[in-house]
């Protein structure tokens, strides 16, 4: 079963927010207005929280999770400084990779949990990252 991810490129909902995207409620997670649509997402490691504090979140992206199917996503990380491998990336309850410099990246897993696409700046150093998109690649 295929997968869909509503506004990839984390277009800034003019209030602070995305579109199609939520943010946790230590507002680890803001707008980068690039240039030419207004897009892509800066987090930066805020405090400790449980659940959803630190990600940007978007839900119904993997309906068929628990079904034992793998899926397949690239991002594309403008920027990365700070403490290496502090952005956890999560289909579901599945933590698929880790992401740790600028780069393009492939991640692979099954989503279990919850039909939920997430990415948390993790630990309790300086973290800083840009996300400038993400493909569904399966």
């Amino acid at each position: 079963m295929a997968f869909t991810i509503n506004d990839p490129k984390f277009i800034d909902d003019g209030f602070g927010g995305f579109v199609g995207w939520s943010v946790g409620t230590n507002g680890a997670w803001q707008p980068a207005d690039l240039a030419p649509d207004n897009h892509g997402a800066n987090g930066t490691w805020i405090s400790a929280g449980t659940g959803t504090d630190n990600q940007i979140y978007q839900d119904g992206v993997f309906p068929d999770f628990g079904t034992g199917v793998s899926h397949r996503i690239q991002v594309v990380v403008n920027s990365y400084v700070g403490a290496s491998n502090k952005l956890q990336v999560k289909f579901g309850t599945t933590v698929v990779g880790t992401v740790g410099s600028d780069g393009t990246f492939t991640f692979t897993g099954i989503p279990a949990g919850s039909d939920r696409l997430s990415f948390e700046v993790l630990g309790s150093s300086f973290v800083s990252v840009q996300l400038d998109e993400v493909i569904a690649a399966d």
